[in-house]
């Protein structure tokens, strides 16, 4: 995942909350507009860009993965590293916090 300084503090959050919903939900698949409809709280205001960047850094970590369907759909879905991994990031992120 690219260095927390590289991350604007908007892509950041998108992560943390993406991190969120995947460690509730690990068996979790869904498009870029599903992720944005239930994955992340109602009313986000992310654009496209920063979510594409929040989920880029999260399939470089391996903590998501990305499939092609039919017609070009892009679903993303949630790997065992990530379901794993994304409550002791979580907790990292509290600590830090504290």
């Amino acid at each position: 995942m690219p260095e927390p300084h590289d991350l604007s503090n908007t892509v950041k959050q998108a992560i943390h909350e993406i991190v969120q919903y995947m460690t509730q939900h690990p068996e979790a698949r869904d498009t870029l507009a599903g992720i944005r409809d239930w994955w992340l709280p109602a009313g986000n205001s992310y654009t496209s860009a920063e979510l594409d960047e929040a989920l880029a850094a999260l399939i470089e970590r391996g903590w998501l993965v990305k499939y092609t369907l039919v017609k070009q759909t892009v679903v993303y879905g949630v790997t065992e590293a990530g379901a794993r991994q994304g409550s002791k990031f979580l907790q990292s992120e509290t600590d830090q916090e504290s």
